[in-house]
């Protein structure tokens, strides 16, 4: 005695096109009985009726479904590119201040210094400069200078 694999009625989206193509076709006058997936399915033609619409087949569905997800993905893209971009914009100033600005070198005498500097002439808009700096490096993550000239 074999034991015969029971068949699942729908399973992938392969199965919902044969059996969107087996409904199609007409077995009144048959005395078969077909359990399972079609054997061969004949290939549904395209519908050329916007989607969704009354009366909808299995094919119809599945392209009413694949165009709400297009445009859920096209939106969900949308909704990400503001914090893609904020994410960019914080990963360049952290490296401006870890490789540019926190820079520390040797002089040939042995003292340290910073050879990259920002300056200001104004003398009432140094500290406020300094301040920006200071909260431009912590909001981006930036290893804090060990040692902060003004």
């Amino acid at each position: 005695m074999t034991d015969k694999k029971e068949q699942d009625p729908v399973g992938t989206v392969k199965d919902l096109f044969t059996q969107a193509a087996w409904e199609k076709l007409d077995v009144r006058g048959s005395t078969k009985v077909y359990l399972g997936t079609p054997p061969a399915a004949q290939p549904v033609p395209n519908c050329t009726r916007s989607h969704p619409h009354e009366k909808m087949d299995a094919m119809c569905e599945l392209r009413t479904e694949i165009a709400r997800l297009t445009n859920e993905n096209a939106r969900l893209k949308a909704q990400l590119a503001p914090v893609e971009r904020a994410l960019e914009l914080q990963g360049l100033v952290k490296e401006f201040f870890e490789k540019y600005l926190n820079r520390v070198e040797e002089s040939d005498e042995g003292k340290e210094f910073n050879p990259i500097t920002i300056g200001c002439c104004r003398a009432h808009m140094l500290e406020p400069l300094n301040n920006l700096l200071d909260k431009m490096a912590k909001l981006s993550g930036a290893k804090e200078k060990n040692d902060r000239q003004s």
